[in-house]
């Protein structure tokens, strides 16, 4: 499956070299982690392994924005039923910060997540090379003339380019379904974060640092 979503990304990532990303509408918005628990809630139509999981209205971006630290948007069309548009709208309606889900495999995914109103980035160590990971999350981190900085949220191989957030979780091998069960280390005090919407019946549980 992992293949297949990443010949698509390679074809969406030409798509997106003979556009352009426009200009962001609002600041950059950190992230912080203040509170006893902080819930990154995730947005999120549809998946490969679970099929459709639930609409998304603006009673649960609402719900989200009361009660979360930050908001993942999935905006992967194909798979998952996401699009930078739905990013834009939910960054438009909530004061969180706004994390885009994608797998990004090229600096103009972020350029136009950050454009989109994407406050941070997801970084997927399995599916890039060292090199890849570097320039990534450098271009996630410093930004290209006149960008405001965007923080890079990654994986946990990419601890050596010192990431402000950094996770990992177990997967079924060569799929993109996500068992329940995490562990994370970031920089600061240790925090635990919990994020959601998964299939029914799935929960993972971040412990940050």
């Amino acid at each position: 499956m992992i293949a297949r979503i990443l010949a698509t990304k390679r074809q969406e990532v030409e798509s997106l070299k003979r556009g352009a990303c426009g200009q962001r509408r609002k600041p950059v918005i950190p992230l912080t982690c203040n509170n006893p628990v902080n819930i990154i809630a995730e947005l999120k139509r549809r998946s490969p392994s679970a099929g459709f999981i639930a609409e998304v209205d603006n009673e649960r971006i609402r719900a989200y924005s009361r009660y979360g630290s930050a908001i993942s948007v999935v905006t992967d069309s194909t798979y998952f039923g996401g699009s930078l548009q739905f990013l834009a709208e939910v960054a438009e309606m909530t004061d969180l910060p706004v994390l885009c889900k994608d797998f990004i495999i090229d600096p103009v995914q972020i350029d136009f997540a950050h454009a989109a109103g994407a406050d941070l980035v997801l970084l997927i160590a399995r599916i890039l090379s060292a090199e890849q990971l570097k320039a990534l999350y450098a271009h996630a981190r410093d930004g290209g003339p006149g960008q405001d900085h965007r923080a890079g949220c990654a994986h946990s191989r990419c601890q050596r380019q010192g990431p402000r957030y950094a996770g990992s979780r177990p997967r079924h091998r060569g799929s993109a379904a996500q068992p329940a069960g995490c562990a994370c280390e970031g920089r600061g005090k240790r925090h635990k974060i919990e994020t959601g919407h998964r299939a029914p019946g799935m929960r993972q549980r971040f412990s940050y640092r």
